[in-house]
């Protein structure tokens, strides 16, 4: 028998506002504006808590910077 948490691939990591907003060295504020205009992506609803998953906001990031590397 196969053991499935073995094989599969690692989880993502769940952050918070807080963490988000340290990861883009922006303001909490500012996490959720960018949130209700549709530029991040938007969060998992865990009951009353927002997460984001940290592959997203690591994509997130890596397409700011492919569409700097276009615009030089």
């Amino acid at each position: 028998m196969i053991d499935v948490l073995r094989t599969s691939a690692a989880p993502d990591r769940l952050l918070t506002v807080a963490q988000v907003a340290a990861m883009l060295a922006i303001s909490v504020r500012t996490v959720w504006k960018l949130c209700s205009t549709g530029d991040l992506p938007q969060p998992l609803h865990l009951g009353g808590s927002r997460r984001w998953r940290e592959s997203d906001i690591t994509k997130y990031i890596e397409s700011l910077a492919e569409t700097q590397r276009g615009a030089q």
